[in-house]
């Protein structure tokens, strides 16, 4: 989808001459029926004054420009039907929005178009700007039984429950702001990260296994130690009998 109000100051291109005849001026929708009654245009050519474009002979709605088929979809004002009755001029305060029961909802903001099939989906119920910076404008549907007056836009009572609330313009900007917080604190630590030189891995030494040493037999203690030598006895030596001192007989 894509504002109305978007499409003003974009170029109004032919596709067949290939020919810029102006920039949009204004987009003109009625919300009763849904639909793009046309575009104003200025014209690049001052003689040829304000222009229009009805909004069947739209053929593409681009980022940049408008295109139509040729230079026949470029007519004068009156031309296009219902199209002046609706022309609001830029300093024009925005329509109310009232119930058939006397309540104001709101009065309208922007108007939503579906740019593939040409035609208006929903509009912002605006409450003004410090409510809509607080609590967001609302989006409403284009419900049956609505109609668009010359100076308010009247719906049915259950209308008001098809309303869908908004984002305020502070949620939204603190969404921004977080977002990019985030990403700020992403940046620091990815460049750090690429700065960084890869540690090198060291190569994993091959475990060699050492033979666990053979555990002896446990001999007995009394194998072990070694016997002590006993100490030898001295022996007397006996003389022989019968023998007497040396010169004796």
């Amino acid at each position: 989808m894509i504002a109305a109000q978007e499409l003003t100051g974009r170029s109004v291109v032919s596709t067949s001459e290939g020919k810029v005849f102006g920039t949009v001026k204004q987009c003109v929708c009625h919300l009763g029926r849904g639909e793009i009654v046309g575009l104003l245009v200025d014209a690049s050519d001052r003689l040829l004054g304000e222009k229009a474009v009805a909004g069947k002979d739209i053929g593409v709605i681009g980022e940049d420009a408008v295109l139509i088929a040729s230079e026949k979809q470029l007519v004068d004002v009156a031309d296009v039907k219902g199209l002046e009755d609706l022309v609001r001029p830029p300093e024009a305060e925005p329509m109310a929005v009232f119930t058939t029961d006397g309540r104001k909802l709101g009065a309208v903001g922007r108007i939503m178009i579906d740019k593939e099939r040409k035609v208006v989906v929903c509009f912002e119920l605006t409450g003004g700007p410090l409510r809509d910076l607080a609590e967001g404008p609302s989006m409403m549907p284009i419900v049956e039984g609505l109609v668009h007056g010359e100076d308010s836009i009247l719906v049915p009572p259950e209308a008001a429950g098809t309303v869908t609330e908004g984002e305020s313009a502070l949620t939204r900007a603190w969404r921004g702001f977080s977002k990019r917080l985030a990403q700020l604190t992403k940046e620091p630590s990815a460049a750090a990260a690429r700065a960084r030189p890869a540690a090198k891995k060291k190569p994993a030494k091959a475990k060699v296994a050492t033979p666990k040493p053979k555990k002896e037999a446990q001999a007995p203690a009394a194998k072990k130690a070694k016997a002590k030598p006993k100490p030898k006895k001295r022996v007397a030596k006996k003389r022989p009998r019968g023998r007497g001192r040396a010169g004796t007989t």
